[in-house]
């Protein structure tokens, strides 16, 4: 039992000398630019992955809670939580943060009395995702909470955290590869099942709801991405919201789906067939999966993410198909870089990949007329001759 009388939960967490390592890290960091602390302010967007900075800082997070920290250059770091769940559950569910407080939906009064107990009413303050967060350009932070800032704060310098953060998270720890392997494995369980299920006359909600399900039965937090779109042809974007539809011979069905440990993001892609794929889909299917191969063998350290786009349109060009790269960084949200297609801007196109990075590849193979489409893709790990793929699954499971 724990020190409140009720069973301690049991959950993934990582040690106290991966605090020590990423703690060291992000301080150094800090002391670079001359921040005095970081703020990272609740934000549950895009799945909670928009609260991926305040759980790198405190470990603290899931399931789409509020949680807002102060991690201060020196001195105890600070949790600032929402009522539900309970500070004794968070204390119970980690030990990196002692420092726990609740407020009632409204962090930022008490953000700022902690500054102040730091003595830094004064001090140069970074804001995680400020600006500048991949797939949320304008940032993750509200006008009304900057307002209390800059308010109470009027001799404070308040600046943009987030390229910092992205600096200190983009590499990980093995510990942290540790759950992102694990996570990818909860993702092919939910791909499994979308082969054994996704069958004539069985609804697309009925599939959707069994993958999520294994999800949540085998330990993966809720609030995480599945993506699922189905028919023949297949509608435009993967995000469509499953239906009551019945599936039907012929069907293409692709999904994209996270599986999250300890807030970390395993992620996979792939395409089924309903009953079975015919001779171009089969073709097409194991096309993509040596462009697949072709991109991992080609994300070696140093690399630029524009050669991916260069290898992308080679292949393309050489087998008659129309080819994307999509890739993105993986750990717990909203991760720096993003490929989709085509790099968004010339920091995107000159990201250097570094070892240590995770990221998932799942580039697209289409027919030029747009009609027919196969993807696949597994999280991996950028290592010094390429990248070690995460996962075990037959990328062909779904064409049978």
């Amino acid at each position: 039992m724990a020190d409140g009388g009720y069973p301690a939960p049991v959950l993934p967490r990582l040690s106290l000398a991966e605090r020590e390592r990423r703690w060291g890290k992000l301080r150094a960091l800090m002391r670079r630019d001359g921040i005095d602390a970081i703020l990272a302010l609740n934000n549950s967007s895009s799945w909670d992955q928009g609260n991926g900075n305040g759980r790198y800082l405190s470990s603290i997070g899931g399931n789409c809670a509020s949680v807002s920290v102060v991690f201060p250059l020196e001195g105890e770091v600070t949790a600032i939580t929402g009522p539900v769940p309970a500070p004794d559950f968070w204390a119970q569910s980690q030990d990196w943060v002692q420092d726990i407080r609740t407020a009632f939906f409204n962090p930022t009064p008490m953000v700022i009395d902690r500054l102040g107990e730091l003595g830094l009413a004064k001090a140069r303050i970074g804001i995680a995702g400020l600006d500048g967060v991949a797939r949320e350009p304008d940032g993750l932070v509200s006008q009304g909470a900057m307002r209390q800032l800059r308010d109470a704060l009027p001799d404070a310098e308040l600046i943009n955290a987030t390229l910092l953060m992205y600096e200190a998270r983009v590499v990980k720890g093995e510990e942290e590869i540790a759950m992102l392997r694990h996570a990818a494995r909860l993702v092919e369980g939910a791909l499994d099942i979308l082969v054994r299920d996704a069958r004539p006359g069985v609804q697309e909600t009925q599939v959707y709801g069994r993958m999520l399900g294994h999800l949540i039965e085998q330990g993966s937090e809720p609030s995480s991405l599945l993506l699922f779109t189905a028919g023949n042809p297949l509608p435009p974007f993967v995000g469509t919201l499953p239906s009551q539809r019945p599936l039907e011979t012929g069907d293409a069905v692709l999904v994209e789906i996270d599986g999250k440990w300890c807030g970390y993001l395993g992620h996979g892609a792939a395409t089924h067939w309903v009953g079975g794929a015919d001779a171009e889909a089969r073709r097409m299917a194991e096309l993509q999966y040596r462009l697949t191969a072709e991109c991992w063998a080609a994300m070696k350290p140093g690399r630029r993410l524009a050669e991916l786009v260069d290898l992308c349109e080679r292949f393309g060009a050489d087998t008659g198909y129309a080819c994307s790269p999509i890739l993105h960084s993986r750990g717990l949200g909203l991760d720096a870089p993003v490929l989709v297609n085509r790099p968004r801007d010339e920091w995107t196109a000159n990201w250097v990949i570094e070892e240590g990075s995770v990221f998932v590849v799942k580039p697209t193979l289409a027919t030029r007329d747009g009609n027919r489409k196969v993807m696949w893709g597994d999280s991996v790990v950028v290592r010094a001759d390429g990248a070690e793929r995460f996962g075990s699954r037959s990328p062909l499971a779904g064409v049978a």
